[in-house]
């Protein structure tokens, strides 16, 4: 009995650990929940001293549209992560990467922006995307 009373419990330290690596912000209307690493890869300051803040987000999400070959494809079930950048002062976003995963942790999709291609945007007002930026303002932008 405390053999298995044991395993349980170093099952559920393990399990809680890993889920401990990301911090959930926010679900969505559409019901993806988006959570963000639980720390930053890099931070530094821009030519403007502005502070950029690199992190992973992963985005769960019941549906997702993808292109593939041309076409527009409905995903199901996918797991999205992307790496970003964040601007806390200008309030705006860079996106440098993104690998959609299936149900099954196929990978299902993926690319990777080289820096000509980057593009700084604003955050829009009252989105998912704004309490993102706002949590890794609060949480990295010391």
């Amino acid at each position: 009995m405390s053999k298995l009373l044991n395993i349980l419990i170093l099952t559920f330290l393990s399990v809680t650990a890993k889920t401990q690596d990301w911090i959930f912000i926010d679900s969505s209307v559409n019901s993806d929940i988006l959570y963000i690493k639980s720390k930053y890869l890099t931070k530094r300051q821009d030519f403007e001293n502005n502070t950029i803040i690199k992190v992973w987000i992963k985005r769960e999400a019941k549906v997702a549209t993808i292109v593939k070959n041309g076409k527009v494809i409905k995903v199901y079930n996918v797991r999205i992560l992307q790496l970003k950048e964040y601007n806390c002062t200008q309030r705006q976003t860079n996106i440098i990467s993104q690998t959609v995963y299936n149900s099954q942790g196929k990978i299902i999709d993926s690319f990777q922006f080289q820096d000509y291609e980057q593009k700084w945007t604003d955050v829009i007002p009252e989105s998912i995307g704004e309490a993102v930026l706002d949590k890794v303002c609060e949480l990295f932008n010391e």
